[in-house]
């Protein structure tokens, strides 16, 4: 028999389940008291409570409390029994949203959008309940949603938060659905449907506090079966735009094959639907299979619609963008410059469509390490920008950004500082301190300070910026994910690097749980923890990340990504510090021979592969084999980065040593290695590892550096870096949801896209601004932005 106390400490735990059953509602607790005391049983009443929750809230049960008989059901009946019309359609509607933090918003933007979205009954029940909230004209009345709303809280069934919320009760909120009658169940539902497909209509993405509110009475709603195609198609996007592609995946795949079986393979509608699962599956990393889609769909669009429609310039710039994702650089431009010159004659060269491709064949440009081509185009278009839209135009700040980062990646970090630092106060100004554009600006001024070696400048930034972003955008956002990621790298620079492994063990392990272990974002991750344990001197847990990485990398993205010739430099990087030069040397070799056919002998990739080389050439004593990689590396960078580029400079130092080395056949004595990391790379994040030797301690800007200098100091300057992400596919109107795509991850270079798609009326989407992101020390991540049609 169990003691006294035993049981008294089993009914306190079954009395503590109970009220949070309850959501610990004074009312429902006095109820519950009432019927345990007639039966004596805190356990049976919490079987009934879990299995017929209605039918027991709904019974009367005497209370000798104050000697009435009223079951808290009845209770909200009276109160309901004296609501107007207005109030009692609110409270069907919003029993189908989540019972927190509903906004005004909502049904002022249903009202703002409901006119332009094609009819159909979830429309149609949606305007019934409306009109309500609306002026004769269909304007929201703002005094009209006040007073109905404030009639139901003197009810006590909804409170009223601040900033335009309010909330129910769980309780109250699951009274509202079991009393509703079931002849009225589907048409309140589908007008529910209707209004939250409305509000999603336009959606300005840089809204994050809309779309953050928004998202769990999406949620809610989806629990009933959704089975209009608008209202399928709103979803879709909402999820695809709001980096819940997964989600976004259960709706465009059946989407797709309904369409193909009720419209055919060739119908406009069948069109839009592959764009949009083309762009699920490049959102969730799977670009081969985004591929798959692209190419035929470009095919046929040209077929159909001609090939200067602007879905069809849609569905090219989208394929082109799949290229940049999957390395293939120069099919992108094969495809961006004829785009441009059309785009150009269709839509003349101010239109916010040709100034958004200007934008992206010169980030296309940066990619092929052609910067001064990409430069050609930023400074006129910026020029342009100015002059149409005016200078405080956000176009016109994306445009400030992008040629910031150009002089950056030209090691012109000044020039870049002379406009970000403006560039962020106007933002502030015009935009909000916490808008996302200001947040992406923020971000690059804080990589700039980084090239500079101001990092405690960069510092100052980036941890209040974390904490916003976290506020704003959720722990798990990826713009919050890439932030976290640099600042970690910041803490590399400082050489605080136990803290910078403290973010960055848990950061992987998010990155694998929210894109999967095989997304890019999770590999550039793994890079950096990687280094992050090279620069604590830990060679060979770094080396446990890096083989198994390099050959995910082989298999996802392909023998020749520049992601994976990264990762091979990286590898082979660590073989150098633990003195294993010959492997370093087996993978160096056909790394080189590799850049230079996919790259470009004169890519700055390509250049750094042959400083590598011939360092690792001069550590295995065969000089005269190093200075005949050396000797033209210096002429070609010099023509091509410049004579005062940090890269130049890096490869001037290290041909002299060499000679030196070969002159007298000793070694010499470590120098202090003061090169700033380069970033001469095309916009994505390069983690170059500019290293002494075998091992020194790690200076400033280095990514890693070897430690207990065994011989000469050289810089290696091994590029970590992984391509930023491209811009993101644009996508073509769709009935349903305008929708912006904002910030892709990677490392130092982050290129933001906005994607927008228009009810009916195609509009081409357009890239955004640049995030930097870093990779271990030496790398960013600008959040570069590109333009935003309209």
């Amino acid at each position: 028999m169990p003691s006294k106390n035993q049981v008294t400490a089993a009914n306190e735990k079954l009395a503590g389940i109970i009220a949070k059953e309850l959501h610990y509602f004074a009312l429902a607790l006095v109820q519950a008291g009432a019927y345990i005391n007639q039966h004596k049983s805190l356990s049976s009443y919490l079987d009934l409570l879990k299995s017929q929750q209605a039918e027991l809230l709904s019974r009367d049960i005497s209370q000798s409390l104050d000697n009435y008989t009223m079951s808290i059901y009845s209770t909200w009946n009276l109160s309901w029994n004296k609501l107007e019309e207005s109030s009692k359609v609110l409270l069907n509607i919003c029993a189908y949203l989540h019972h927190e933090r509903i906004p005004y918003a909502l049904f002022q933007r249903s009202i703002e959008n409901i006119e332009d979205l094609e009819p159909s009954e979830s429309i149609n029940n949606a305007k019934k309940f409306l009109v309500k909230l609306a002026t004769e004209s269909m304007k929201w009345d703002i005094m009209k949603t006040n007073e109905i709303i404030h009639k139901i809280s003197n009810y006590s069934l909804l409170n009223v938060l601040q900033d335009d919320l309010f909330s129910f009760h769980p309780l109250v909120h699951k009274w509202m659905m079991d009393r509703m009658d079931i002849a009225i169940k589907e048409d309140i539902c589908l007008g529910a449907q209707g209004i939250v497909a409305a509000a999603m209509t336009g959606t300005n993405w840089d809204d994050i506090g809309f779309v953050r509110l928004l998202t769990p009475h999406c949620i809610a709603i989806e629990k009933h079966h959704i089975g209009e195609l608008l209202i399928r198609k709103s979803f879709g996007t909402f999820w695809l735009m709001g980096h819940y592609a997964t989600r976004a995946l259960t709706y465009w795949k059946p989407l797709l094959k309904e369409t193909k079986m009720s419209l055919g393979d060739k119908h406009s509608e069948t069109l839009v639907c592959m764009a949009h699962l083309a762009m699920t599956y490049c959102k969730l990393g799977r670009y081969t299979e985004g591929l798959e889609l692209q190419k035929p769909l470009l095919e046929v669009s040209k077929q159909v619609l001609g090939e200067k429609h602007p879905n069809t310039l849609t569905y090219t710039n989208n394929l082109a963008t799949t290229y940049i994702n999957l390395g293939r650089y120069n099919e992108a431009l094969e495809l961006q410059r004829p785009l441009l010159e059309v785009s150009k004659q269709v839509m003349t060269e101010k239109h916010p469509d040709t100034l958004t491709r200007t934008s992206d064949l010169a980030l296309t440009y940066q990619y092929l390490g052609r910067h001064n081509e990409a430069l050609e185009l930023q400074k006129p278009l910026l020029e342009v920008s100015k002059q149409a839209m005016g200078e405080e135009h956000p176009d016109t700040l994306t445009c400030t950004n992008n040629l910031a980062i150009s002089y950056s990646n030209l090691g012109r970090y000044n020039e870049a500082l002379e406009l970000q630092r403006p560039l962020v106060e106007v933002s502030k100004q015009f935009m909000g301190e916490e808008h996302p554009e200001t947040l992406t600006y923020t971000n690059n001024l804080a990589m700039r300070y980084r090239d500079l070696g101001m990092y405690n400048e960069a510092l100052e930034l980036q941890k209040p910026l974390l904490e916003v972003s976290k506020q704003i955008m959720g722990e798990e956002h990826p713009y919050t994910l890439t932030r976290t990621h640099n600042l970690a790298l910041t803490y590399s620079d400082l050489g605080r690097y136990n803290e910078a492994l403290e973010l960055q063990k848990p950061l992987l392990e998010v990155s694998k749980q929210v894109v999967g272990e095989e997304h890019s974002y999770t590999l550039t991750r793994t890079t950096s923890l990687a280094i992050s344990y090279i620069n604590l001197g830990r060679y060979n847990e770094a080396l446990e990340l890096q083989k198994p990485l390099l050959e995910v990398s082989k298999q996802i993205m392909g023998e020749e990504h520049p992601d994976t010739l990264t990762r091979t430099s990286n590898l082979a990087l660590t073989y150098h510090y633990l003195g294993r030069y010959n492997e370093a040397l087996e993978l160096q070799k056909p790394l080189l021979e590799v850049s230079k056919q996919v790259m470009g002998e004169e890519h700055p990739y390509t250049l750094t592969y042959t400083n590598d080389l011939a360092m690792t050439y001069s550590n295995l004593g065969r000089y005269n084999e190093a200075l005949e990689l050396q000797k033209p590396l210096l002429e070609v960078s010099k023509q091509v980065l410049g004579e005062d580029h940090p890269n130049t400079l890096t490869f001037r130092s290290n041909l002299s040593i060499v000679y030196n080395q070969e002159k007298h056949k000793t070694g010499m004595q470590p120098q202090k290695c003061i090169v700033q990391p380069p970033t001469s790379f095309p916009s994505s994040q390069k983690t170059v590892l500019q290293s002494c030797q075998a091992t020194m301690p790690p200076t400033k800007g280095i990514a890693a550096w070897p430690r207990e200098a065994k011989k000469q100091k050289i810089h290696l300057l091994t590029t970590q870096r992984q391509r930023a992400p491209t811009p993101q596919a644009t996508m073509p109107p769709t009935s349903g949801i305008a929708a912006r795509a904002r910030e892709a991850e990677k490392q130092k270079i982050h290129l933001r896209t906005t994607q927008r798609q228009r009810v009916l009326t195609p509009k081409s989407t357009s890239s955004r601004s640049q995030e930097q992101s870093g990779s271990n020390n030496a790398v960013h991540v600008d959040e570069s932005k590109q333009f935003n049609s309209k």
